[in-house]
């Protein structure tokens, strides 16, 4: 994994969720102030809810919230209204308290085949195109212990389909279809920021951030960008 800007390790938790929020706001009022509107992409997992509910705390009032339009990265494949959706969680620690913002949610409750052409129409209408791919302004990702990022899992055909910016996925460790952004698509957003937290998670990073060599998907990402972050929670 190479990058340009230093990864910023953060030795608690209350620093590691301050400094991702200065980033990820950092980040966002850029884009407005250059563009007017953002288009962001957001990951499912534990790491975004603390987020919402730091927006909700201190933003709320402080952002045009018209301008700013909301998508995601991966999603279950579950009703919205399923505890184990990426959607539905956000819907209730953020969307519900900002009425003004644009979203367009994965459809995890149809076929999974069907969900991911849907969208990829959908951010191939709404977003600009750049080398090909539909381009977001900000996405944020995570990482799993396994090295996962998004729902690009190892050994996965997922990993390696360039044809398409959004793809359906079997994830045999949990025995469930997801829906994901490709790696293409992520690469070719403007600013990723990669959060991830726990003892085993930096250890996994440690033994990759100087590779040549790509084991884990998260190695196909791309952060050589200077507008990319990458954040490490305490050990």
């Amino acid at each position: 994994m190479k990058f340009n800007n230093s990864p910023i390790v953060c030795d608690s938790v209350n620093l590691f969720q301050d400094t991702l929020v200065d980033v990820f706001m950092n980040e966002l009022q850029y884009y407005l102030s250059h563009q007017g509107s953002v288009n962001i992409a957001i990951s499912g997992g534990s790491t975004p809810l603390f987020l919402f509910d730091k927006l909700v705390e201190n933003y709320i009032s402080k952002i045009d919230w018209s301008s700013i339009s909301i998508y995601w990265v991966d999603e279950r494949c579950v009703p919205p209204g399923n505890a184990d959706s990426n959607f539905g969680n956000a819907k209730v620690r953020l969307l519900d308290f900002i009425p003004k913002v644009k979203s367009y949610r994965m459809e995890g409750e149809i076929d999974p085949v069907v969900a991911a052409s849907n969208y990829e129409k959908l951010i191939f209408k709404n977003l600009e195109i750049s080398n090909f791919y539909p381009q977001f302004d900000i996405i944020l990702l995570g990482m799993g212990d396994d090295g996962h990022t998004a729902s690009l899992f190892p050994d996965t055909e997922a990993l390696y389909e360039f044809d398409k910016s959004v793809t359906h996925v079997w994830v045999e460790q949990k025995k469930v279809f997801r829906i994901t952004l490709t790696v293409p698509v992520i690469n070719n957003s403007k600013t990723k920021i990669l959060a991830f937290k726990g003892s085993e998670k930096v250890k996994l990073f440690d033994s990759i951030r100087d590779s040549d060599q790509v084991k884990y998907p998260v190695e196909m990402i791309d952060f050589k960008s200077k507008k990319n972050f990458i954040i490490i929670g305490e050990k």
